[in-house]
């Protein structure tokens, strides 16, 4: 799917509020997608959704690809689905531990969740 219909649809669903989104909808480019969900307070603690609106879903740059990370298993791959923190995006030359991550699979994004909650979000 090219981006420009990813960002199309990703504005669809921010419309019909299935999905949760910062910005203006009216500039699909500048719009950013969170992991929250609508539904997500009917079933998780407040403290997760609180986590929840603050993390971005993001494809991998090359950016992303060649930034350092120590302790990394997996090399990422660009267009890799990542998680950051939404008021860390824009400081990504100032790396903060677990600022951004790249789950291995859709069962890693929970794991994900918990140690940004505990290595990034706890200060």
């Amino acid at each position: 799917i090219q981006l420009k219909d990813q960002r199309k649809l990703m504005n669809s669903l921010a419309i019909r509020n299935e999905i949760r989104t910062l910005g203006n909808l009216n500039n699909p480019s500048g719009l950013i997608l969170l992991l929250a969900m609508p539904q997500d307070r009917h079933c998780l603690s407040e403290t997760l959704c609180t986590i929840r609106s603050n993390v971005e879903v993001f494809t991998a740059t090359e950016e992303d690809v060649n930034a350092p990370a120590p302790g990394r298993k997996r090399p990422v791959r660009v267009g890799q689905v990542g998680l950051r923190c939404v008021y860390c995006r824009s400081h990504r030359t100032d790396r903060v531990k677990r600022a951004t991550c790249f789950p291995s699979a859709i069962s890693r994004i929970y794991r994900a969740v918990i140690d940004m909650k505990l290595d990034h979000f706890s200060n």
